[in-house]
């Protein structure tokens, strides 16, 4: 897990940066109240529980979420969550996005589940395409929800 304190900087790897458990505080593998700095590299969450993102108003460069939670809760978001290019949600995960809007400037691959279990009507954007995959389950906001375009390889759409 990583956690930024107030006033603390990190400049993550412009190669892939992983993140597992154990979690900190109340279940968080990503808790940022500094500055975060992408370095348009990739940041990997992996747990085998749910854990929670507290992105701080820094944006990810590329992301990637592999904690499976038998795609019930996975990563929760807790504010706004700015992806500058991809966004993958891995099989037999899920991401919740009821706490926080949503912009992703390229790609959303969604193998596992997006808001499947908690709704959300917050702003989600996604400027790309969002690709569901045959294991994949999208819930689309009861608020805004603009994407670039939409790909379903045998996913729901609920």
């Amino acid at each position: 897990s990583l956690t930024i304190a107030s006033g603390g900087t990190y400049l993550a790897t412009s190669g892939t940066t992983t993140l597992t458990g154990p979690y900190v505080d109340d279940h968080y593998l990503f808790q940022n109240s500094g500055t975060f700095t992408h370095n348009k590299g990739t940041v990997q969450f992996t747990y085998n529980s749910y854990a929670n993102c507290k992105s701080g108003g820094d944006a990810f460069y590329n992301l990637i979420s592999d904690v499976n939670h038998g795609a019930y809760v996975g990563i929760q978001i807790l504010d706004a969550l700015e992806v500058m290019n991809n966004f993958t949600i891995n099989a037999n995960d899920g991401f919740t996005c009821a706490n926080g809007a949503v912009t992703v400037h390229g790609n959303v691959f969604c193998n596992g589940d997006w808001s499947r279990y908690n709704t959300s009507s917050r702003t989600q954007i996604i400027k790309g395409t969002l690709t569901i995959g045959s294991s994949g389950w999208y819930r689309p906001s009861s608020g805004t929800n603009n994407l670039g375009g939409i790909r379903n390889l045998g996913g729901s759409v609920n």
